[in-house]
Parts: C-alpha cells; structure tokens; sequence
C-alpha cells in the first residue's frame, strides 16, 4: 500500500538559510522524495522541526490531497505499478508505462462473479502468448497491432470475434482509469477508437421446449432413486422460466426490493450498459411454493431470495450442478441432453408464438438492450409493469393457471377460489390467493384477488386475513372460515356489477377496477 509523508530535510540547507519541503512516497518497501517548490526557514521550524508557518502548511496541506486524491484514483490495491511509475503518475511528469497483462489479470478478478469471467481469462492467455512475453504495455497497443493479433488467431471464428473484444475492454478500461482528469499528459496515450474487431454471426441451436415439455419438468415428482440433483434441476428450470429466462449466475445474487418484487443486476452485461441491466420482476403465485424452498434464511439483511448463494462456491458450480440434473430430468420428459438455457429459450419462444405478446416486450423480458432506442432510453424512466404483466400472461397460459378448478387443487390439499369453468369473454372473473409476502404486524398473511376481464387481470389487496395454520405449504387456503369469507367478497362484487354492461365494447378492466373500488 503507497503511504504519502511530509518531510522536510535538515541537511540541505540552500544558500538562503532555507530548506525544500518534501513529499516521501513509500511503497512496496522502496522509498522516492517528490520536491515540491515549497520552501522554509529555520524560525518557521519548531523544535521538533514540523512546519510552523501557518501558510506554509496550508499550501503543503492542499498539495498532499491533492496527491493522495491520485492516489486512490490508481487503486493500488488492485492494479499494482512500480515506484517509479506511481511518482510520474501523482507528478505528472515524464512517461507512465501502464501493463495491459498486468492489468487485465487484476480487471479479470475484478469482474470473476461474471459468467464470461473464463472467457476473458482464456482470451488474455492467447494473449500473451501472441506477444510471446508476460508483459506488454498498453502504450504499444494500436489498430495495427490489434488486426495482427486478429490474424494470428486464424480461422478461429468465435476466437477473432470475441478474444479482440475482450482486449479491448481491458484497454479501454484501463485507459479511463489513468486518463481521468488528465485532459494534456494522459498516461495512455494510444487509442483503439477507430478499432473494430471483426462481427461473427454465430448460430445458435435452437433449444426451445414445447408448452406441453415445460408442463411435464414443472409437474415431474421427485426422483423416486432419491437423486436431489434431478430435483434440484427440476426447481431451478422452473424458476427461470418463471423468471423471464432469469440465468442461474443472477439466481444466486437476486434480491428483495421494498415492495417484495425480485430484482438483479444482469451479471452478463451490467457493466456494459448505464442502467447496470437492472430488472424487476413480480413473482408470479405459482412461483410462491417454490420460493419459499429455497428461500435464503441467512443473510437476512442482505434481503437474497434463494439460498443459493451460500449451498455453492461458485456460479460455474451451480450451473454444472444444474445442468448434470437437467439431463436426468431430459431422459424422464423424452428430452435428451436438456440443458439450463432452454428455459430462456423456450420462454422467449412460447411467449412470441403462443401468448401473443410482441418481440419488443420479449427484448425487455430477456433484459436485453435494443440499439434503436439507446438515446430514446435516456429520457424515458423505466417501468417494469409492462414486463410482469406479460409474465403473468405467459405463466397463465403455459400452466393453465386460470383453468385450476377447485378439485384439482384439493389434491393438492388445499382451497383456491377459481370461478372460470363457464367463462364467456364478457364475464369479470375473480380468483382469490395468499400472498405470503402481504404480512400483516399480527403475523396474519394478506389475501388478493385477481380479478380477469377480456384478456387482461389486474391484483388487488383485500382486507381478508389468514392465520398460518390456515394455509397449507402451498399457501393454499384450507380453513373453510377463510373461503366462506372470500366467496361472500366475490358475491359482493358481483352484486356491484349487475348494473353494469359488461358487453359495451368501449369497457376495459380498468373500467371493472373503478367499479369496483
């Protein structure tokens, strides 16, 4: 760590009687003196020989901050330089060689919690042995440079496309870093601005499930040969495709936010984009079971919804974990070889062909950035409704969620209103559920209606309660005070819409929620 000292030199002396100021720079146990232009006189020394004039000590004051505000600019604990390097840095003086291997070595660790974290540490080995040394300063590095670099790769198409682009990031990062706020002695004087490593289409195979498959791995029993990662793989699928196509990296970092949405910063491209591809998403009640699981019950404050996080060291383990339960679970559905990734697939699939929604609402459930409307975005402040209520949608179609009758949920042993066996497209339907995450200070869970007009359904909050021993593990009701009491609530909505033509053509669910309130 680079400690800064004031020091003032007892021995030279100048011919005025006075002596320099001085700043002592130590680190890595070498030591440099930097000169500072400042001078004093012996009457303006103590005994002790520290600075006694008052003016002298504001101007050495506002120069030691000002140096050890450079300092932390070079966060050293991180990105290691010489001595002699970190004087021309804080002087700004003479050259600052910066090592782009060195370097990327520590940018690498840096950004290990990304899934592409192995990707860049391959594309800095072929690196390195390109330039046939373990170091090589960013300062060499030119658009010349770069398209040898490429022609060394060979016919390595994926390699030419992606390794240039991670070499890149290195120097432009590094380049942001050391030039900041230094508008005529930059430190990184080359630029690969004008430097575009080559674009490889690649084509991907399409891994999308049919609805029928994605039913079939939800509804699959446990492993009847007690393996818990079949399981374990069965859950997790489920949950990602419950969550928009959510992968399992941002499984183990998703959060609570305070009004008991999921959110997370997509590991993939956060540092890529201004919005740090930050999403929030809605659980949907047929994730409820599911989530409580798995919830994470350490780390209470850090407010983590999966446990996740802490029953493996590693993203690259979680996913391994998963996929090696994937294919037990592909074998059982007739799906060989089923991997992770298909739910996403599948649930951008499904939501396109099937539940009609548009591709551009897809993008922003894929957490994925449209170029079109990069500088659009910038005025627009984001709204996730849109997105959640798409999910819903999907979800609903994909389980059948609105075609649950009363007996099919007996089975599982509890009561959930459903009122939609006779449904015409005119009719306002209601669905009552527990919201686990709706808790009240008496330790009562909260009730919700979904009420469902033409397509569209809006959640609203009732002051119906129910105790714990009331639900099952499910939170499905199994008290029959509980369902007397929501049915004699639907009654009472119904009995407020009989005045009402619900065939006008004009009428929409907002419509129904303006009645209603």
């Amino acid at each position: 760590m680079a400690t800064l000292k004031v020091e003032v030199s007892k021995t030279a002396i100048s011919r005025k009687g006075t002596c320099e100021v001085g700043i002592r720079l130590y680190h890595h146990h070498e030591k440099r003196l930097i000169e500072t232009g400042i001078y004093v006189s012996k009457t303006e020394m103590t005994k002790k020989w520290t600075i006694r004039n008052e003016l002298v000590k504001r101007k050495v004051k506002a120069l030691l901050k000002d140096f050890n505000a450079k300092l932390k600019q070079l966060e050293l604990d991180q990105y290691d330089m010489n001595i002699d390097a970190v004087v021309n840095y804080i002087v700004g003086v003479g050259d600052v060689s910066i090592d782009i291997i060195q370097y990327g070595r520590e940018w690498i660790k840096e950004h290990e919690d990304q899934k592409c974290s192995r990707n860049h540490l391959v594309a800095l080995n072929a690196f390195i042995k390109f330039v046939g040394r373990d170091s090589y300063m960013c300062n060499d590095i030119s658009k010349v440079f770069m398209r040898s670099f490429e022609k060394w790769l060979g016919d390595k198409k994926t390699a030419r496309s992606v390794y240039p682009q991670v070499i890149k990031r290195m120097f432009n990062s590094a380049k942001q870093r050391y030039n900041e706020g230094r508008e005529e002695n930059k430190v990184i004087k080359r630029t690969l601005e004008f430097y575009h490593p080559p674009h490889v289409e690649i084509q991907t195979e399409k891994r999308a499930l049919p609805v029928d498959i994605i039913r079939a791995i939800a509804n699959l029993p446990d492993d009847t040969e007690g393996r818990a990662v079949a399981d374990l793989a069965r859950d997790v699928f489920t949950i990602s495709f419950m969550l928009m196509g959510t992968n399992t990296i941002d499984l183990l970092s998703c959060k609570w936010d305070e009004r008991g949405n999921i959110t997370y910063d997509r590991a993939k491209t956060k540092d890529r984009r201004s919005d740090h591809a930050r999403i929030v998403i809605s659980p949907h009640p047929l994730l409820l079971p599911l989530i409580k699981k798995y919830r994470c019950t350490r780390h209470k404050k850090k407010n983590y919804v999966f446990c996740f996080n802490y029953m493996y060291k590693d993203p690259t383990t979680f996913n391994q974990t998963v996929n090696r339960g994937l294919k037990i679970v592909g074998e059982k559905v007739g799906v060989p070889n089923l991997q992770f990734y298909a739910a996403r697939h599948s649930m951008a699939t499904i939501a396109y062909n099937e539940a009609g929604i548009d591709k551009f609402t897809i993008h922003e459930m894929l957490n994925h950035k449209v170029k079109v409307f990069t500088v659009t975005n910038m005025y627009i402040r984001q709204d996730f409704s849109r997105i959640n209520d798409a999910n819903f949608r999907l979800i609903n179609y994909v389980f059948e969620y609105h075609l649950m009758s009363n007996s099919r949920l007996k089975e599982l042993g509890g009561t959930e209103g459903d009122f939609l066996t006779s449904v015409h497209e005119d009719t306002v339907t209601f669905r009552y559920y527990v919201d686990p995450l709706l808790k009240h200070e008496d330790g009562k869970l909260g009730i919700c209606f979904n009420v469902a007009f033409r397509g569209q359904s809006r959640d609203i909050a009732t002051p119906l309660t129910v105790a714990n021993n009331e639900v099952n593990s499910r939170y499905q009701i199994v008290s029959k005070r509980a369902v007397d009491e929501c049915e004699a609530l639907i009654d009472r909505c119904n009995s407020r819409l009989k005045r009402t033509d619900l065939s006008a053509t004009n009428l929409t669910i907002l419509d129904v929620m303006r009645l209603l309130a």
